[in-house]
């Protein structure tokens, strides 16, 4: 029997809480040790650390009166505990001075108990009779996937007046596509840009060529690919592409990762040897998440939430393919709109970049709708279907 003294502290977690409530600057504190709500291991601090992280990535305000409101609105109030535990935590704290001694208890707690379950569990399979060769592999997969961070990362905010790095050039790579990046200059590190379209409309060519464009500047790109038939369409993109040995371009192919723990992990496990400095998933809604969820809503916002983390905690930018629903087919000229994203759930708010593909008679609209550091516009691109790919339609921008 493990001591429950140390699988938690309710101090520590309140110490957290309070602390960002307290003071603003706590918050990104706090976030360069607990990368995800699951870090906490009381439900209700899971609740709260998530509302006060997603008011300050919105830029407003997080404090008692603010994040009770909040919590309100979005229905999680009586979850997070109601007024009474909302106020204890609030006042567990005289100041936020201890913040990074609170953040790494609780982080030493969530390991510990992360290494615990996973102790617990190959013991019942040694029980069984498995293998013991299949069990070593499955408990350094398992011990792998424990987040710790007890060193702290720096955390990369997401408003553009706070971001130290966000108008340094040199962490922006361009996508190959000039007039796409005459709006977005690029992908940016910590970032998440999201391309989005009905089927058939190429959003997995779009994102094709981008990996083959940035590839041949000698960057390394993982492309999860979800789709089963996608296989044949990424080496079919990659033949087609205008240099002499594709086998030689840094591009990483996994059909397997249909889980952000899974696909940070293997992330991590070869992003040094393969210099893997950008990652692409094809597509969102084929993703899932390890908990239950009682709607695809819930579902695809908890996914959201888990890619921007994920860009954030390994510092890269992520390139995240979406459908939209049908709606815009009844829609006069048919053109998307950022409503339109299937079981959007919190994807509007977490995306920096939201690119929609739109297919004219002679060529396709990328119409930036969302861009979180900068203009939003209309480029155009035309689509060569014999090559399966898109090139830039000559000073067509709007």
């Amino acid at each position: 029997m493990i001591d429950n003294n140390k699988l938690w502290s309710p101090e520590a977690e309140a110490g957290v809480l309070g602390s960002m409530m307290l003071d603003p600057k706590a918050i990104p504190a706090a976030c360069c040790y607990i990368s995800s709500p699951e870090m906490f291991f009381d439900h209700r601090n899971q609740i709260i650390y998530d509302c006060l992280l997603s008011m300050y990535m919105a830029k407003k305000p997080a404090d008692g009166v603010t994040v009770r409101d909040q919590l309100k609105s979005s229905s999680k109030f009586e979850d997070a505990g109601g007024i009474e535990h909302l106020t204890k935590t609030l006042q567990s704290v005289p100041t936020s001075a201890n913040i990074e001694y609170y953040a790494k208890i609780v982080v030493d707690k969530h390991a510990y108990r992360g290494l615990a379950a996973t102790i617990s569990e190959i013991g019942n399979e040694i029980k069984d009779g498995g293998k013991a060769v299949d069990l070593i592999k499955k408990a350094q997969v398992k011990i792998s996937n424990i987040e710790t961070n007890f060193d702290g990362v720096m955390f990369m905010e997401y408003s553009a007046a706070a971001k130290i790095s966000e108008e340094d050039d040199s962490d922006i790579i361009p996508t190959g596509f000039r007039n796409i990046d005459y709006y977005i200059k690029g992908l940016r590190k910590g970032s998440v840009m999201v391309i989005a379209a009905r089927k058939s409309v190429g959003k997995s060519a779009l994102m094709l060529g981008m990996a083959t464009n940035i590839a041949k500047d000698g960057y390394g790109r993982w492309i999860f690919s979800l789709e089963s038939s996608n296989e044949d369409v990424v080496r079919r993109s990659l033949l087609a592409a205008d240099v002499g040995d594709v086998e030689k371009l840094p591009i990483v192919v996994s059909t397997i990762g249909d889980t952000t723990e899974s696909q940070v992990s293997l992330f991590r496990q070869i992003k040094g040897t393969h210099n893997i400095q950008c990652v692409f998933i094809d597509y969102l809604q084929l993703m899932r998440t390890t908990e239950h969820y009682t709607s695809v809503y819930q579902t695809v916002t908890q996914l959201s939430k888990q890619v921007k983390r994920f860009a954030v905690s390994e510092d890269i930018p992520i390139v995240l393919l979406a459908q939209l629903n049908r709606q815009s087919e009844n829609r006069e000229g048919k053109r998307p709109r950022i409503s339109d994203l299937r079981d959007s759930g919190g994807i509007e708010q977490d995306a920096d970049v939201i690119l929609l593909l739109h297919k004219e008679e002679s060529s396709t609209e990328a119409i930036i709708a969302k861009h979180r550091n900068g203009p939003t516009g209309i480029a155009h691109l035309i689509f060569l279907e014999k090559r399966v790919e898109f090139m830039d339609m000559s000073h067509a921008r709007e």
